[in-house]
Parts: C-alpha cells; structure tokens; sequence
C-alpha cells in the first residue's frame, strides 16, 4: 500500500503563502521567498524546468520526483495555480477533490475531478478496479510489476454513483451505487440489480463460503446531513450466486 505524504515550504510563523494569494497573486506578497530555495543551485543540478535545487536539498526534490505517484489537491489551490494549465513541476495525476469540479476553462490534462472511490484488484494482481464517482464509471488500470498503474480504460458505465466495490470469481464487480447495488460485467451489463430504500455507500462478499453480499445503506440527504442526529443506517445481506474474488 502507498503513503500519503504532506511536504510544504512554511515560514517561521506558520505560513505556506504570502498575504493576499489568489489567481492573480499565487504566492501572496512575498510569498515566492518560501520557494527560492528550490531554484538556489549551481546549473548542473538543474532537474527540470523547475527545480535546481542546492546540493544540501537536491536529496528532498530527488525523492519527490522518485517516489510521488500522485498528488491530491483542494479546488482553491487548483484555482490559484490556474489549474496548472502549463505543467506541473512534479508530473504525475492530479487528483482534486471538490463538490464543484469547474464546468469551463482550460488545465492540466493530468487533472481529474471525477472522484475516485472504491477499489479492487484481480486475483493475480495485474488489475485494479476503481470506482470514478462523479463520472459514473469503473475505471481500470494494469498493474505493473513494481506497482505502478497504466492503460488507463473504461472498465464499465454505471447507472448512479459507484461507491464501494468488490469482486467476485467470475470477475464480475458488485458496486454500491445510491439507491441499489448491482452486478456488473465488464463492459457495463449489469448482471443483478438489488433496489434499496437508502443509499449503498459500500459492498463486500463474505460470510460462509464468501456467498454473502453485505451492503452497507443509510438514508442521504447530503453533505450537510453527514452529522444528523438521525441513525439510519443499516448492515443488508443478500444471497451472491458466485464467491469473492481479488482483493480486497
């Protein structure tokens, strides 16, 4: 399993900015002077278009050129680096995380805001199943020998929202998805469909033999009703005509 990591250039009194950052001002004023060290070192330890850092820290930008596989952002960064329409300094997927993706505008490529969501990988490894909330789909990847991930693909349309899913030995996905939890074969049939009275947010096989598909429902009002006090939610069975498969 990965890492997350969180690494910033902060001043002495906790700042990461300047005063008065935004689109036109990214750093804020003054801002900049947490950044110049990255860019303080002799030319020959120039990296990228980027970074030439001084030999004490070229170890620090190495390690994140080396070993960052993603990088996870709020929509008001993106905003302020104008969604890094020219790059990237580390070029690897973005993924920003907001209940308002823009709907104009241009950014990087490397930019997602469809939300990923549950995970599952095949029995021998070599694909990983996710589920793209927002863009209604299961988005697969092969999984190469030292883990990282490419062919990119859509692995099924879905009918809602995926959520959380789970795998099963004929390499169907079951899929939390809003007001039901379906079956779905590659390429998008969905193979049983199981209607609910609250939301499905997560799904596992297990119980004796793995022949039991528990889904994990409550009632959803949205974001703002996360913290009601109203308890509904519930722990449903279902019979699975096929046992889990992959993991998790």
């Amino acid at each position: 399993m990965g890492s997350v990591i969180v690494g910033l250039s902060i001043s002495l009194d906790g700042f990461i900015a300047g005063a008065n950052d935004g689109p036109d001002n990214p750093l804020g004023d003054g801002g900049d002077r947490l950044f110049t060290w990255m860019s303080a070192g002799p030319a020959e330890n120039r990296v990228n278009a980027y970074f030439t850092p001084p030999d004490a820290s070229r170890v620090v930008i190495d390690e994140w050129l080396a070993d960052c596989g993603a990088i996870v952002s709020g929509r008001r960064t993106f905003d302020i680096a104008a969604g890094w329409r020219n790059g990237h300094p580390i070029d690897v997927p973005i993924f920003v995380v907001t209940h308002e993706p823009p709907t104009a505008g241009d950014w990087s490529p490397r930019v997602a805001f469809e939300f990923p969501n549950g995970m599952a990988a095949t029995p021998d490894n070599s694909t990983l199943i996710v589920a793209e909330s927002y863009a209604k789909r299961l988005t697969a990847f092969d999984i190469g020998a030292g883990g990282d991930l490419s062919n990119r693909r859509v692995w099924a349309e879905i009918d809602g929202y995926p959520d959380g899913i789970c795998l099963d030995a004929d390499n169907a996905v079951w899929c939390a998805a809003m007001l039901r939890c379906q079956r779905v074969g590659e390429g998008g049939r969905v193979l049983q469909d199981i209607e609910l009275d609250r939301s499905c947010f997560a799904c596992m096989l297990g119980g004796p033999e793995h022949r039991t598909l528990f889904m994990m429902a409550a009632e959803w009002s949205g974001p703002e009703g996360m913290t009601a006090e109203a308890r509904t939610g519930q722990v449903l069975a279902a019979a699975a005509p096929t046992p889990r498969a992959g993991w998790p």
